[in-house]
Order: structure tokens, then C-alpha cells, then sequence
């Protein structure tokens, strides 16, 4: 195997969701190097859709006080458990995409934004960074929504916690062989 190749899987291999950190900071240049390589994904027509709202710790600590202030205690009690997970982070990337003037372009700069969001947790992953893309109740709540900024023009991709921790052990993958299909003649599916 050649050696970017070699970086490359063990890369992918390791890139793994953790929802619990140790609590330990992410630093403001970790943050802007992997959000400096999520703005090298594919894009169509080069718009560059996505957008990103970062917080580093102490943002996340204040988020999670002005949510609690802002939403019913019923609602409070739902979103607590992964609020408390969210105060172990040591960032949190919400990114958004601008929906775009017809269907397609939606389709497209929604795949651009989960090809960048791929981009954050491979780069954190490089960094030695673990990750979660969180797309739960607490970081879809309305009022997450406005705490951040998002305009009804931009939707809600995801978001990105960054922290330390173990690597998780790999989940079981499904076979090749049951999620692709493969055509020599466009007449017959190949195996």
C-alpha cells in the first residue's frame, strides 16, 4: 500500500462517533485548520454553501445556560441528557447549508455540506480529534436555531462535537457485496 493510501484507511478506520468526551478543550486553531479543510469539499458551481457556527468551551457551557432558560422545564427534562453530554465537548461546529432556489440546487448543496461535514470529522479525526454528528433533538430545537443565528434560508445540517476520548471500537459494517451493485453492460446487474 502506498503510504497516503496507508494514512488514508487508517484515517477512515479510525474515524469513529464518540458522544462522551473527557472534558478536555479543542483549540481555536485545531478548530480553524479542520474547518479550513471542510471548505475544500466538492461543491457544485463553486457556491460554497455551507455555513459554520463554532463554539469552543466556554460558548458551549453558555449555550447550554441560555437554552435551559429559553425552553419549557417538560422540554428541559428531554433535552438535558444530551446537553450534559454536549458540556463534555471541548468545541461544537453547527453547520448549515443555504437551501438554494429550486429542488436541485437544495439536493446539491446539501450533499456539498454533508461532503464538508465529512471533511470536519476526518480532519478532527487527523488531528487526533474525536468526533460526533449530532443531528438530536437538542441540536435541531428551534430554539438552538435561533441561539446560533440560522436564518430560515439555511438548513440545518448537523452538529459537530469535538473532544478527546478513546476511540470507540469499529460497529459491524454491512458486506460490498449488500449495498453496491456492479454493471458491465447497463442490461444486467455483475456481481
Amino acid at each position: 500500500m502506498a503510504a497516503d493510501e496507508e494514512f488514508f484507511d487508517r484515517l477512515v478506520q479510525n474515524r469513529r462517533s464518540l458522544k462522551s468526551f473527557n472534558g478536555n478543550a479543542v483549540s481555536k486553531a485545531s478548530v480553524e485548520k479542520i474547518l479550513n479543510w471542510a471548505t475544500q469539499s466538492p461543491n457544485h458551481l463553486l457556491n460554497q454553501p455551507w455555513r459554520f457556527r463554532v463554539c469552543l468551551q466556554g460558548g458551549i457551557q453558555s449555550f447550554v445556560e441560555c437554552l435551559k432558560t429559553r425552553v419549557s422545564e417538560s422540554e428541559w427534562k428531554a433535552l438535558n441528557s444530551g446537553a450534559q453530554r454536549l458540556l463534555t465537548a471541548g468545541a461544537l461546529i453547527i453547520v448549515s447549508v443555504q437551501r438554494g432556489e429550486s429542488e436541485l440546487r437544495r439536493e446539491e448543496n446539501f450533499a456539498a455540506a454533508a461532503a464538508a461535514t465529512q471533511s470536519l470529522l476526518l480532519g478532527a479525526t487527523a488531528l487526533g480529534i474525536r468526533s460526533f454528528w449530532s443531528t438530536g433533538k437538542l441540536m435541531r430545537h428551534d430554539e438552538t436555531r435561533s441561539l446560533f443565528g440560522i436564518p430560515d434560508e439555511e438548513i440545518f445540517v448537523g452538529g459537530i462535537w469535538l473532544g478527546e476520548g478513546p476511540i470507540p471500537p469499529s460497529p459491524p459494517r454491512r458486506p460490498l457485496e449488500e449495498v453496491s451493485q456492479w454493471f458491465d453492460d447497463f442490461t444486467t446487474p455483475s456481481t
